[in-house]
């Protein structure tokens, strides 16, 4: 008899959603003992605090209303939930974690970063990573970019949480400052409510002229892979993240990846190129353009770390820990 199990995760794509939806796959393909359920939407949300269709485990990375009847509870958190609250449906679910973390069965956090800034189910609480990547892509890269005129650079983020989007003028800032022959482009791939704002301070910022930074605004899957292909370079700040899903992608299409020193990166990248200030940065980027031993290099380290987070690693993690041996 197969142990049944519900996957649930946020209407919304992106994030949980598309992460949990790739894990069921795998988990499905890879184990013939379990059966894996992707569930999704309000009403399905609903009827799972009833259980009809006797889930043994429930998997959520959404907070329910009380425990589900008749299954092990197990709460997913992917973010500081406190800063999701609003008006809207989500942001006021979101209200209910704390209360959750009193019924859960068993907490898992996608960091220990988060699991530490959050706090709760110390003793009944594990990190595991999300299952991001199935395999490298293995684009080559031209690592002899200071022949070329142009390098394109390029960051993935979303405009949703303001403390992320400044990442985005961080960035920016350190450009203006970069002494270098080459036309530049900077891309910028992601939407959400901060954009506009972000886009007004990136205006009055003065760059040179052979600094064009173009924003996309949101891209489905295949755009976006399109640049990680067309890129050189990947750059990426924040100060709010919890994981890295954009950057590992980027390392999986042999990208160079440079990163702030914010401190979960400490965590998930400690092998990956992280600056303190500009001076720091223009000379990581100057070391990447002008040196050909340096770029690849640094190639092979994105390729080592985002294998970190494959499904060869990450799945047998949740077919052990939160499915076999989780109580």
């Amino acid at each position: 008899m197969k142990k049944k199990i519900a996957f649930v995760a946020p209407v919304r794509g992106g994030g949980p959603y598309e992460l949990y939806k790739n894990l069921v796959k795998e988990l499905n393909d890879n184990y013939e003992d379990i059966d894996c359920n992707f569930v999704s939407g309000v009403k399905p949300w609903l009827q799972l605090h009833i259980n009809r269709d006797k889930y043994e485990i429930i998997i959520s990375s959404i907070p329910f209303l009380w425990k589900p009847i008749g299954s092990k509870f197990i709460l997913n958190i992917n973010g500081i939930f406190w800063k999701e609250l609003s008006f809207s449906l989500g942001g006021i679910i979101a209200l209910l974690y704390p209360y959750n973390s009193l019924f859960a069965d068993k907490i898992i956090y996608s960091s220990d970063f988060l699991r530490k800034k959050i706090g709760y189910g110390k003793i009944k609480s594990d990190v595991i990573y999300p299952f991001v990547i199935k395999e490298n892509h293995n684009h080559k890269k031209n690592n002899f970019l200071k022949e070329k005129k142009e390098i394109n650079m390029l960051t993935v983020t979303s405009f949703s949480f303001l403390d992320k989007a400044k990442g985005v003028i961080d960035i920016i800032k350190k450009l203006q400052i970069i002494d270098c022959d080459k036309n530049i482009t900077f891309t910028v791939v992601g939407g959400g409510k901060y954009l506009k704002y972000i886009k007004k301070q990136v205006s009055s910022l003065e760059l040179d002229k052979n600094i064009n930074i173009l924003f996309t605004g949101m891209l489905n899957k295949s755009e976006v892979y399109n640049l990680y292909i067309s890129s050189d370079i990947f750059i990426y700040s924040t100060f709010q993240d919890t994981f890295g899903i954009s950057i590992i992608e980027a390392m999986s299409f042999c990208l160079p990846v440079i990163l702030n020193n914010y401190i979960l990166f400490n965590e998930i990248f400690p092998n990956i190129l992280r600056v303190d200030d500009s001076e720091d940065f223009i000379n990581v980027l100057n070391n990447l353009i002008n040196n050909s031993d340096f770029y690849e290099h640094s190639i092979k380290q994105s390729l080592i770390t985002c294998n970190t987070y494959s499904s060869t690693n990450i799945v047998p993690q949740w077919y052990k820990k939160v499915i076999i041996n989780n109580f």
